[in-house]
């Protein structure tokens, strides 16, 4: 979704869509890699180590080759913007290697590397820098939020503590408040609270086990938004 946000913002070009098609092979040659280094057991890596090797060599070079053609055709300003993808993603290979992929913080890096696929992209095709980078912040703060809400749930069923429960409800109730003050205040456009909209019964459930509570913050969360709404008159 955040490579499609990326097309979609500007008109796609031979750097964009190089850019992109390089993305998502490097997307796909995740998974063998990880069979091949022995992050999915010695067993996958004996039975499909010769096919992850094969599927590794195809997707990288697809990679290499698409995402080569997409940089020297993008303006200098698309090959900075790559530049913080990446060194995201490094992060994200170290917490693989250290096989800390499948923690909080470890998700939370992940969805904002995935996030920042479409920045380039939309740099590419001549998307402004403050446009450009807010649909990654808008992308990276919702898998954020749907990451700590869904750590709340399990922790919730699991009996774990109340502590990824405040931290969903943290987190959560901050950035729409936040994002719709800043909206108010004309710092930010409008569409960026109606944006996470899909994720209010998300935060509804997470922060709290209560029927009335979750239905008090629910309905908390929509007076601000519709209010949000009427600012732009879509209610």
């Amino acid at each position: 979704m955040p490579l499609i946000a990326g097309l979609a913002l500007g008109t796609p070009n031979v750097a964009s869509i190089g850019l992109a098609v390089g993305a998502l092979a490097t997307f796909f040659a995740h998974e063998p890699l990880l069979v091949l280094l022995g992050q999915r057991g010695a067993r996958a890596r004996a039975q499909d180590g010769a096919r992850a090797a094969k599927r590794l060599k195809l997707l990288g070079t697809i990679a290499v080759v698409f995402g080569g053609v997409g940089l020297f055709f993008a303006p200098t300003i698309a090959r900075l913007g790559a530049l913080p993808p990446l060194l995201l993603a490094c992060i994200v290979v170290w917490f693989v290697w250290r096989k800390e992929e499948k923690t909080t913080l470890g998700e939370v890096v992940a969805a904002t590397a995935l996030s920042g696929v479409g920045f380039p992209i939309a740099l590419a095709e001549g998307v402004d820098l403050f446009r450009a980078a807010l649909v990654w912040v808008v992308w990276a703060v919702a898998f954020a939020l749907a990451t700590v809400a869904v750590r709340a749930v399990i922790a919730r069923a699991k009996h774990a503590g109340p502590l990824p429960i405040v931290t969903a409800y943290v987190a959560l109730v901050g950035s729409i408040v936040a994002s719709v003050g800043l909206a108010l205040a004309g710092q930010l456009p409008m569409s960026v609270p109606i944006a996470l909209v899909p994720f209010r019964k998300c935060w509804a459930s997470a922060c709290s086990s209560h029927p009335c509570i979750r239905s008090t913050c629910a309905r908390w969360a929509g007076a601000w938004l519709r209010r949000a709404s009427r600012r732009v008159g879509l209610s």
